[in-house]
Protein backbone atom coordinates (compact mmCIF):
# COMPACT_ATOMS: atom_id res chain seq x y z
CA UNK A 1 0.00 0.00 0.00
CA UNK A 2 2.80 2.42 0.94
CA UNK A 3 4.60 1.84 -2.36
CA UNK A 4 1.38 2.38 -4.32
CA UNK A 5 0.71 5.66 -2.48
CA UNK A 6 4.27 6.80 -3.17
CA UNK A 7 3.88 6.10 -6.89
CA UNK A 8 0.48 7.85 -6.98
CA UNK A 9 2.00 10.89 -5.25
CA UNK A 10 4.84 10.94 -7.79
CA UNK A 11 2.40 10.78 -10.70
CA UNK A 12 0.42 13.67 -9.22
CA UNK A 13 3.62 15.71 -8.80
CA UNK A 14 4.62 14.92 -12.38
CA UNK A 15 1.24 15.94 -13.79
CA UNK A 16 1.27 19.18 -11.81
CA UNK A 17 4.84 19.95 -12.88
CA UNK A 18 3.99 19.25 -16.52
CA UNK A 19 1.03 21.63 -16.31
CA UNK A 20 3.26 24.36 -14.89
CA UNK A 21 5.80 23.65 -17.62
CA UNK A 22 3.17 24.16 -20.33
CA UNK A 23 1.75 27.25 -18.62
CA UNK A 24 4.44 28.90 -16.44
CA UNK A 25 3.08 30.88 -13.50
CA UNK A 26 4.82 33.33 -11.15
CA UNK A 27 5.51 32.11 -7.62
CA UNK A 28 3.47 33.60 -4.79
CA UNK A 29 4.10 33.91 -1.00
CA UNK A 30 7.69 32.73 -1.48
CA UNK A 31 8.94 33.57 2.02
CA UNK A 32 6.10 31.87 3.89
CA UNK A 33 6.18 28.89 1.57
CA UNK A 34 9.91 28.37 2.06
CA UNK A 35 9.62 28.54 5.85
CA UNK A 36 6.82 26.00 6.03
CA UNK A 37 8.45 23.70 3.49
CA UNK A 38 11.85 23.69 5.21
CA UNK A 39 10.30 23.06 8.62
CA UNK A 40 8.21 20.16 7.33
CA UNK A 41 11.17 18.69 5.44
CA UNK A 42 13.41 18.78 8.52
CA UNK A 43 10.78 17.12 10.71
CA UNK A 44 9.95 14.45 8.14
CA UNK A 45 13.64 13.81 7.52
CA UNK A 46 14.39 13.14 11.19
CA UNK A 47 11.41 10.81 11.61
CA UNK A 48 12.23 9.02 8.34
CA UNK A 49 15.83 8.35 9.39
CA UNK A 50 14.71 6.96 12.75
CA UNK A 51 12.17 4.67 11.07
CA UNK A 52 14.66 3.61 8.40
CA UNK A 53 17.30 2.62 10.96
CA UNK A 54 14.73 0.76 13.04
CA UNK A 55 13.40 -1.00 9.94
CA UNK A 56 16.87 -2.18 8.93
CA UNK A 57 17.73 -3.29 12.46
CA UNK A 58 14.45 -5.17 12.93
CA UNK A 59 14.26 -6.28 9.28
CA UNK A 60 10.77 -4.76 9.10
CA UNK A 61 9.41 -4.00 5.66
CA UNK A 62 6.54 -1.98 7.19
CA UNK A 63 8.86 0.42 9.02
CA UNK A 64 11.04 0.82 5.94
CA UNK A 65 7.94 1.55 3.85
CA UNK A 66 6.81 4.23 6.30
CA UNK A 67 10.30 5.74 6.20
CA UNK A 68 10.36 5.79 2.40
CA UNK A 69 6.93 7.43 2.39
CA UNK A 70 8.22 10.23 4.61
CA UNK A 71 11.39 10.52 2.52
CA UNK A 72 9.12 11.05 -0.47
CA UNK A 73 7.78 14.16 1.26
CA UNK A 74 11.34 15.25 2.03
CA UNK A 75 12.42 14.91 -1.61
CA UNK A 76 9.32 16.80 -2.68
CA UNK A 77 10.14 19.60 -0.26
CA UNK A 78 13.76 19.71 -1.42
CA UNK A 79 12.56 19.99 -5.01
CA UNK A 80 10.20 22.81 -4.11
CA UNK A 81 12.90 24.77 -2.28
CA UNK A 82 15.46 24.18 -5.03
CA UNK A 83 12.96 25.26 -7.67
CA UNK A 84 12.08 28.44 -5.80
CA UNK A 85 15.72 29.36 -5.20
CA UNK A 86 16.71 28.74 -8.82
CA UNK A 87 13.77 30.74 -10.14
CA UNK A 88 14.58 33.65 -7.83
CA UNK A 89 18.24 33.61 -8.87
CA UNK A 90 17.74 33.25 -12.62
CA UNK A 91 14.21 34.44 -13.28
CA UNK A 92 13.59 31.33 -15.39
CA UNK A 93 10.12 30.19 -14.40
CA UNK A 94 10.57 26.99 -16.39
CA UNK A 95 13.13 25.68 -13.85
CA UNK A 96 10.47 25.12 -11.19
CA UNK A 97 8.39 22.56 -13.14
CA UNK A 98 11.53 20.92 -14.59
CA UNK A 99 12.87 20.26 -11.10
CA UNK A 100 9.41 19.00 -10.17
CA UNK A 101 9.59 16.42 -12.97
CA UNK A 102 13.02 15.26 -11.77
CA UNK A 103 11.69 14.88 -8.22
CA UNK A 104 8.67 12.96 -9.51
CA UNK A 105 10.92 10.56 -11.44
CA UNK A 106 13.04 9.93 -8.34
CA UNK A 107 9.95 9.24 -6.24
CA UNK A 108 8.59 6.81 -8.85
CA UNK A 109 11.89 4.91 -8.72
CA UNK A 110 11.68 4.80 -4.91
CA UNK A 111 8.11 3.50 -5.08
CA UNK A 112 8.95 0.70 -7.50
CA UNK A 113 12.04 -0.27 -5.50
CA UNK A 114 9.94 -0.46 -2.34
CA UNK A 115 7.33 -2.51 -4.21
CA UNK A 116 10.07 -4.94 -5.28
CA UNK A 117 11.42 -5.23 -1.72
CA UNK A 118 7.91 -5.86 -0.40
CA UNK A 119 7.31 -8.61 -2.96
CA UNK A 120 10.63 -10.24 -2.07
CA UNK A 121 9.70 -10.10 1.61
CA UNK A 122 6.58 -12.14 0.93
CA UNK A 123 8.55 -14.84 -0.91
CA UNK A 124 11.35 -17.16 0.16
CA UNK A 125 14.79 -16.04 -0.99
CA UNK A 126 18.40 -16.83 -0.16
CA UNK A 127 20.14 -14.66 2.41
CA UNK A 128 22.19 -11.75 1.06
CA UNK A 129 25.89 -12.28 0.43
CA UNK A 130 26.98 -10.46 3.59
CA UNK A 131 24.89 -12.81 5.76
CA UNK A 132 26.29 -15.86 3.98
CA UNK A 133 29.81 -14.58 4.60
CA UNK A 134 29.04 -14.33 8.33
CA UNK A 135 27.89 -17.97 8.34
CA UNK A 136 30.97 -19.08 6.40
CA UNK A 137 33.24 -17.24 8.84
CA UNK A 138 31.75 -19.08 11.84
CA UNK A 139 31.87 -22.49 10.16
CA UNK A 140 35.46 -22.00 8.99
CA UNK A 141 36.64 -21.97 12.61
CA UNK A 142 35.23 -25.47 13.08
CA UNK A 143 36.57 -26.68 9.75
CA UNK A 144 40.08 -25.91 11.01
CA UNK A 145 39.33 -28.36 13.84
CA UNK A 146 38.45 -31.13 11.39
CA UNK A 147 34.65 -30.69 11.41
CA UNK A 148 33.12 -30.78 7.94
CA UNK A 149 29.93 -29.16 6.64
CA UNK A 150 27.83 -29.55 3.54
CA UNK A 151 24.28 -28.94 2.30
CA UNK A 152 24.36 -25.46 3.83
CA UNK A 153 21.09 -23.82 2.75
CA UNK A 154 19.72 -20.39 3.62
CA UNK A 155 16.46 -18.60 3.06
CA UNK A 156 14.61 -15.58 4.35
CA UNK A 157 10.88 -15.22 4.90
CA UNK A 158 9.71 -11.85 6.13
CA UNK A 159 11.81 -10.74 9.10
CA UNK A 160 13.14 -14.24 9.82
CA UNK A 161 16.25 -16.00 8.51
CA UNK A 162 16.45 -19.78 8.20
CA UNK A 163 19.71 -21.72 7.95
CA UNK A 164 20.11 -25.49 7.63
CA UNK A 165 23.25 -27.60 7.32
CA UNK A 166 24.70 -31.09 7.64
CA UNK A 167 27.61 -31.50 10.07
CA UNK A 168 29.97 -34.44 9.59
CA UNK A 169 31.51 -35.83 12.79
CA UNK A 170 33.43 -39.04 13.64
CA UNK A 171 31.13 -42.05 13.71
CA UNK A 172 32.44 -43.08 17.14
CA UNK A 173 31.11 -39.92 18.73
CA UNK A 174 28.29 -40.30 21.22
CA UNK A 175 24.91 -38.66 20.73
CA UNK A 176 25.81 -36.21 23.49
CA UNK A 177 29.03 -35.19 21.75
CA UNK A 178 27.18 -34.51 18.52
CA UNK A 179 24.45 -32.64 20.36
CA UNK A 180 26.94 -30.51 22.29
CA UNK A 181 28.72 -29.60 19.06
CA UNK A 182 25.49 -28.62 17.31
CA UNK A 183 24.48 -26.47 20.31
CA UNK A 184 27.86 -24.74 20.26
CA UNK A 185 27.68 -24.09 16.51
CA UNK A 186 24.12 -22.80 16.76
CA UNK A 187 25.03 -20.53 19.67
CA UNK A 188 27.89 -18.93 17.76
CA UNK A 189 25.78 -18.52 14.64
CA UNK A 190 22.94 -16.96 16.64
CA UNK A 191 25.38 -14.50 18.20
CA UNK A 192 26.78 -13.53 14.81
CA UNK A 193 23.47 -13.58 12.93
CA UNK A 194 20.49 -13.00 15.27
CA UNK A 195 16.81 -13.25 14.34
CA UNK A 196 17.55 -16.59 12.71
CA UNK A 197 16.37 -20.18 13.05
CA UNK A 198 18.97 -22.93 12.62
CA UNK A 199 18.52 -26.57 11.63
CA UNK A 200 21.63 -28.73 12.15
CA UNK A 201 21.74 -32.37 11.04
CA UNK A 202 24.57 -34.50 12.49
CA UNK A 203 26.01 -37.24 10.25
CA UNK A 204 28.90 -39.74 10.57
CA UNK A 205 31.81 -38.78 8.34
CA UNK A 206 32.59 -42.45 7.57
CA UNK A 207 29.23 -43.12 5.89
CA UNK A 208 29.26 -42.31 2.13
CA UNK A 209 25.55 -41.50 2.33
CA UNK A 210 26.41 -38.60 4.64
CA UNK A 211 27.83 -36.74 1.67
CA UNK A 212 24.57 -36.88 -0.26
CA UNK A 213 22.36 -33.82 0.13
CA UNK A 214 18.97 -34.79 1.45
CA UNK A 215 16.07 -33.87 -0.82
CA UNK A 216 12.53 -34.94 -1.53
CA UNK A 217 13.45 -37.37 -4.30
CA UNK A 218 16.47 -38.98 -2.64
CA UNK A 219 16.63 -42.68 -3.54
CA UNK A 220 16.20 -45.14 -0.68
CA UNK A 221 18.43 -48.14 -0.20
CA UNK A 222 17.14 -51.65 -0.81
CA UNK A 223 15.02 -52.90 2.06
CA UNK A 224 14.05 -49.45 3.34
CA UNK A 225 10.37 -48.67 3.75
Amino acid sequence: LESALIIIAAVWIGITAWGRLMEPQPLQNVGLGLSITLGAAALNGVVALVLLRAGRRLRSISLRADAQHLLTDVWTSVGVVLGIVMVQLTGWWVLDPLIGLVVAANIVWTGFRLLRDTAEGLLDRVLPQEDQEVIASVLSRYERQGIRFHAVCTRAAGQRRFVSMHVLVPGLWTVKQGHDLSEKIEGELAGALPQSTYFIHIEPSEDPASFEDQNLDRERKDGEA
